[in-house]
């Protein structure tokens, strides 16, 4: 069952009213495909002002669109609501699911404009997961559900990891420590990162792999320990400093 949370009804960030303004000529329809759904479901979802829509009504439709209810044009209605959603942590399904939704629709071959406005998305919903404390009570996307959800939808993720590697405040660097953490086991065990989503996405896992494990990733998390070595969360940064010495000893030797 989902809890709707309260989320963060401020003005919207410009990547989302781009998503409105350039999705906003699709419009939905009552007759669409349907396997899964009612068509009272799908009645309810079409004459729900699109901005009314919760998590909750959201939720079965997001798992079967594309797949068995609707078409792109369909997911594109909803697109813009449904990632307004994700953006304030407000989840219709796991991440994976919801941008995984995109390869299934083509979105390379959209228009230009469709494009961009789905990769400025993506970007900025990146930089917001980053800001975000990552032991909040209302967080629930991982950094590392995030990074593969991402990579389930661009073939490069140089700007997001760029961006990252930018960042030397606590949260982004807690979130790298998360990261290093959260993959060690499967990294010193199988050589490779633990999120499944991206074992058919072998040039997106093996380039945050090739990042993660990277001489400038373990000099960031010495520089992060120093820098905040009275904080709270200094031991975050100090555990995930030796495991990526580590990692780097045993998975790079065991590489070449």
């Amino acid at each position: 069952m989902l809890i709707e949370r309260p989320y963060d009804r401020s003005p919207k960030p410009d990547a989302i009213r781009r998503l409105y303004e350039v999705f906003a000529r699709y419009v939905a329809r009552r007759n669409m495909p349907r396997w899964g759904m009612t068509q009272e479901e799908i009645d309810h979802l079409c004459v729900t002002p699109l901005t009314d829509l919760t998590p909750g009504n959201l939720a079965e439709y997001v798992v079967h669109a594309v797949t068995t209810v609707g078409e792109a044009a369909d997911f594109k209605h909803f697109l813009p609501r449904v990632l307004e959603l994700l953006y304030w942590g407000q989840e219709t399904t796991d991440p994976e699911v919801l941008i995984g939704k995109l390869s299934y629709s083509d979105w390379h071959q959209w228009p230009d404009a469709e494009q961009e406005a789905v990769h400025e998305f993506l970007l900025a919903w990146w930089k917001h997961i980053l800001s975000r404390d990552p032991t909040a009570l209302e967080f629930r996307v991982t950094i590392d559900s995030c990074l593969s959800a991402i990579g389930l939808a661009e073939d490069d993720l140089a700007p997001f990891l760029d961006y990252w590697r930018s960042r030397d405040d606590a949260n982004p660097l807690r979130h790298l420590a998360a990261m290093v953490d959260t993959n060690y086991d499967a990294l010193m065990r199988h050589g490779r990162l633990g999120n499944s989503w991206l074992r058919e996405r072998r040039k997106q896992m093996g380039q945050i792999q090739k990042w993660l494990l990277s001489p400038q990733t373990g000099e960031a998390l010495e520089r992060a320990f120093f820098a905040h070595s009275d904080a709270p969360f200094a031991q975050e940064l100090s555990q995930a400093h030796e495991q990526h010495r580590w990692l780097r000893k045993y998975v790079l030797r065991s590489q070449t």
